[in-house]
């Protein structure tokens, strides 16, 4: 197999056989130990989030106040909550589940630079979505809905952004979403594990804002991860994505800023520094050029390839079009999971 031609790659058909009822049944008792997993995550960290905050509370009494605002806090709190405690507990649940057999392919570096151009559009199309999403719902309920993310990440020193969002971030999530959940899931078909990781990927983020961007990027990455095997390409693929989400904006934040202001003098007929003026305004120009540049790249390059990203199932077991949706809803760990998940996001809106 030539595995330096993006589209030429092609795979092996597993044989099966009729799904029968002990299929049936095992396969929904791994879609619901996965989703369980998930949602024991995603509950342990938030229990031991408020556990941190009431150890504080008690040992600094009102000094810790000024602890609990500050954003490193907050910061290392998720890395603590999420992945120093909650994460090896979903693995230690999963762990023994039997994963699908995978061969690792090398994904050349044309094809990865595609996929960089094709997630920055649906980066920004998601960004949209949830924008005009959110916008809906606050204009129904009479009040704003504040993306709590995005003010965390304007008001936080780089590195730590940096440190938690581009390196730690991405590598813990890849582990779960495209690692275990399609390993552990794979065996039912490339397809369903992608949609499956993408979607679920999507609500853990508990939030509207971050939903839609979060499960498009979530299927480029379980697409990639299901081409090659290899886990680093995704997380490589998420690190350059939060980077460009988080960092870039970051560094652009002065000129932004400084551009607003020296437009605010010129509406006024004010006096203002035109070489100044031009500098700022090339930089925020050339960002919001190259921004506008990728999404319709990315468009276009999803149109002209959309015949070449199409997944065989390599399924061990392939379950029936009709059964694939109760199997994966209709189990007590995904109604866990989605019950959590809506409680996170109706509480975010409540109180954002």
């Amino acid at each position: 197999m030539n595995t330096n031609d993006f589209y030429s790659q092609s795979y092996n058909y597993s044989s099966w056989g009729d799904f029968t009822l002990d299929d049936e049944r095992r396969a929904r008792s791994r879609f619901s130990r996965f989703f369980l997993s998930t949602a024991v995550f995603l509950v342990v960290a938030q229990i031991a989030a408020i556990a941190l905050e009431l150890i504080l509370l008690l040992i600094m009494g009102e000094g810790s106040k000024t602890v609990l605002e500050s954003s490193w806090y907050v910061w290392g709190a998720n890395v603590f909550a999420l992945y120093i405690v909650a994460f090896p507990i979903l693995y230690l649940i999963v762990r023994r589940m039997q994963g699908a057999f995978r061969t690792k392919y090398r994904m050349p570096a044309k094809e990865f630079l595609i996929l960089f151009v094709i997630g920055q559009s649906l980066m920004t199309i998601g960004g949209i979505i949830g924008t005009a999403v959110n916008g809906f719902i606050g204009a129904l309920i009479g009040r704003d809905i504040t993306d709590t993310t995005s003010d965390l990440i304007e008001n936080s020193p780089l590195y730590l952004i940096l440190i938690v969002a581009v390196i730690i971030g991405p590598i813990i999530e890849e582990l779960i979403f495209r690692k275990l959940l399609m390993d552990k899931l794979g065996m039912y078909g490339d397809r369903l594990a992608i949609i499956v990781s993408a979607v679920s990927f999507g609500l853990f983020h508990g939030n509207l804002y971050q939903f839609f961007y979060a499960a498009m990027l979530g299927a480029l990455l379980a697409y990639m991860y299901s081409r090659t095997s290899n886990v680093w390409y995704p997380i490589a693929m998420h690190m350059l994505m939060n980077f460009f989400g988080s960092i870039i904006p970051m560094l652009l934040s002065d000129s932004v800023d400084k551009l607003l202001e020296l437009q605010t003098l010129i509406e006024s007929g004010a006096q203002y520094d035109v070489t100044e003026y031009t500098r700022v305004a090339t930089i925020v120009g050339g960002y919001s050029l190259f921004q506008y540049g990728m999404l319709f790249a990315g468009i276009m390059l999803m149109y002209k390839l959309r015949r070449r990203f199409f997944v065989t199932d390599r399924c061990e077991i392939l379950i029936p079009k009709e059964r694939r949706a109760s199997l994966v809803l209709l189990n007590p760990g995904s109604i866990i999971f989605l019950v959590v998940v809506a409680a996170t996001m109706v509480l975010n809106i409540i109180f954002a």
